[in-house]
């Protein structure tokens, strides 16, 4: 019997898609725009106690599935403390969907065999040519062929001064050259963020290009556009980009803006340390309880401090991209969004928005059903 089932506080939490499991945000790694660059960096290797486990069990027996991805810092600093989390969950592997994010430096053949053996994704950060600059690191030059033996592996990028779209697509296309033999034919995904913020000594990064951005977005549209309605080949890194942007329109037109985060932070996303800290977001230091208090005042901190509802009474209420950005992340400041965030989206949004309503003309209907 689960130790969840002695703690009658803990018996009927709400239904949580994800679970972000903290190991630690140490990291060997400074990316220049990192969200937790004024978030203390513990240096000690994390341990997750055991009411941690006795809760993601409890859960994963309770929904049947359960995504739990490890986050840090970086998690393979924290390896061994992954590796044991894994081991302690394997009653219920089979109703988990475990994966992790991570830079890369540390993905040595044998943490290759772990991942493989053990996770269903790994989402590594490229920012494409620029990576060397931005996170001070290149994966892709200096992990390559551990990265091209990773079972699905997925390239997450930061869109910013320094980084343009196509440059991580092409980059993802090229190395799925390689990558795809080796796989059966599946290739490494692509995730391309916004720039949220940027530290004191890297402000340059919000000094966009965006009339270089506008061009790049609107060719992938233009391409889109003539590969639905004239069966046109595109690019997969592009294909795969643009699909889901189009789907975000979709979840916009069929469910309105939301009035709270649109990560789900706090409300479908549990965010907690391996001390059972539960936070409003895996990306700060601003706790919410712990995983033994009741969750409904868990829940009533997490409303607290999402900021959401005061920028959709800001600009946000009468944006016309808020039905895809769904008021953007709460965690960019104010100032920041004046500086160069709505303007960053609003740019990429746009051209987005026109080529679903090119399309749903052309083809008579919604587009992609």
């Amino acid at each position: 019997m689960s130790r969840l089932e002695n703690k009658p506080r803990l018996l009927a939490p709400p239904r949580f898609d994800t679970v972000f499991l903290i190991l630690g945000r140490a990291c060997n790694l400074s990316c220049q725009y990192c969200l937790q660059h004024n978030v203390a960096h513990d240096k000690m290797p994390a341990t997750v106690n055991q009411d941690v486990i006795d809760l993601l069990r409890g859960l994963a027996e309770r929904q049947g599935r359960l995504r739990v991805q490890f986050y840090g810092g970086e998690p393979f600093v924290y390896a061994e403390t992954m590796h044991d989390v894994v081991a302690q969950l394997a009653d219920v592997r089979d109703k988990l969907v475990l994966t992790v994010i991570t830079n890369g430096k540390a993905l040595d053949d044998a943490e290759v065999d772990w991942c493989n053996a053990n996770l269903n994704g790994v989402a590594v950060s490229w920012d494409g040519p620029a990576s060397a600059v931005t996170r001070g690191y290149d994966v892709v030059a200096e992990r390559r062929e551990q990265l091209l033996r990773l079972n699905n592996l997925t390239f997450s990028a930061v869109i910013s001064a320094r980084t343009m779209p196509l440059d991580v697509m092409d980059g993802v296309d090229a190395f799925n050259a390689d990558y795809a033999p080796r796989h059966n034919g599946a290739l490494a995904g692509i995730n391309l963020d916004e720039l949220l913020c940027t530290t004191t000594e890297h402000a340059e990064l919000a000094d966009v290009d965006y009339d270089k951005l506008r061009t790049q977005v609107q060719m992938i549209c233009d391409e889109y556009v003539r590969y639905m309605c004239n069966g046109e080949a595109m690019s997969q890194s592009r294909l795969s980009w643009i699909t889901g942007k189009v789907n975000n329109v979709k979840h916009g037109v069929r469910c309105g803006v939301g009035d709270r985060a649109r990560c789900g932070n706090g409300y479908t996303v549990l965010n907690v340390d391996g001390d059972g800290v539960l936070y409003a977001c895996h990306n700060t230091a601003v706790k919410v309880g712990t995983v033994n208090d009741a969750w409904s005042d868990v829940l009533r901190r997490v409303v607290l401090a999402d900021a959401t509802p005061r920028h959709i009474a800001g600009p946000c209420g009468t944006c016309g991209v808020a039905i895809m950005c769904q008021n953007g992340c709460p965690l960019v400041s104010d100032e920041d969004r004046q500086r160069f965030y709505c303007r960053l989206v609003a740019t990429i949004d746009e051209p987005v928005i026109d080529a679903v309503l090119e399309a749903g003309r052309r083809l008579g209907g919604d587009v992609g059903e």
